[in-house]
């Protein structure tokens, strides 16, 4: 997993960039990571995760 991935999370907020979610949909999507192994690395709801393909995918409408 990237360096900057892990680190970009502001600890106040645990906010996560739109780069660094846009690389953790790659790792479910393109590396065969599983939620669960994404979601403890990140320290992120599986719900949260869940829900980043969309927040990452241009919309088709």
């Amino acid at each position: 997993m990237p360096y900057d991935l892990v680190w970009c999370v502001t600890h106040a907020l645990k906010a996560f960039c739109p780069e660094c979610k846009e690389e953790a949909v790659k790792q479910l999507t393109e590396r065969g990571y599983s939620v669960a192994e994404v979601s403890a690395r990140l320290r992120v709801s599986s719900h949260s995760l869940f829900k980043w393909p969309k927040a990452v995918s241009p919309d088709n409408s």
